[in-house]
């Protein structure tokens, strides 16, 4: 990457004047970019785990993109660069809100609750569905709603990028929030008789993830350096 500055940084200083800089510019990029790019992928077949190598591929892109973002005719290669990002976002987020729907054992009550038609009747009347079950599973979804760090998976702390970081947890939470909506509609419903059944609203739920990632947030930036 110092290279590739010092590279750039020299034909800036040469091309400010020429009206074919743009060009000059697009051949830099396809000459050392382009094959730049294509060693991260090859680097990143060698890990054994998709997170990994999401984690990884993100890292290479977000220090590319940092320098990329500062030289001019690049628009197209920042959008590229931003696709890529998002993609290997995606992995993680998933993964992550797939883990901790998981282990709170939200994700049989979401399976069952979104399958849940009312000609099968109460969804409490479904195997897995009694009330007792779904308190002990809220019970469980609220550690996590008051201690998220301790369902965030290893490979997340592992990224570089402190707006990246923040992006996936974001993400994530929406994803997870978004599976308990699911859930908590149906338990509001008189239909499926859950009366004895304590829970926390959507905006309660959302709330309380947002302000304690907030916390932890705050407390990750303010011990790391802005990138």
């Amino acid at each position: 990457m110092s290279r590739f500055r010092d590279v750039l940084d020299t034909h800036d200083g040469a091309m400010a004047p020429r009206q074919n800089a743009a060009e000059e510019y697009n051949k830099i990029f396809g000459c050392v970019l382009d094959p730049l790019y294509r060693s991260v992928q090859v680097a990143a077949t060698h890990l054994h785990s998709p997170l990994d190598v999401a984690v990884y591929t993100l890292n290479c892109l977000s220090a590319i993109y940092s320098l990329v973002i500062l030289y001019p005719f690049t628009d197209s290669r920042i959008e590229m660069i931003k696709a890529l990002m998002e993609g290997n976002e995606d992995v993680l987020v998933s993964e992550e809100a797939s883990t901790i729907l998981a282990n709170t054992g939200l994700i049989s009550l979401y399976q069952k609750a979104a399958a849940h038609d009312r000609n099968q009747g109460p969804l409490s009347a479904i195997p897995g569905m009694d009330a007792n079950t779904v308190n002990q599973t809220l019970l469980q979804f609220d550690l996590y709603l008051s201690q998220p760090d301790n369902y965030e998976l290893d490979q997340v702390a592992k990224i570089s990028s402190i707006r990246t970081r923040e992006s996936v947890q974001q993400r994530t939470v929406d994803n997870v929030v978004a599976a308990y909506s699911v859930i908590i509609s149906k338990l509001e419903d008189p239909f499926n008789a859950y009366a004895n059944v304590a829970f926390k609203t959507v905006e309660q739920a959302s709330e309380r993830a947002a302000q304690v990632k907030g916390f932890l947030w705050f407390q990750q930036s303010s011990c790391l350096p802005v990138d």
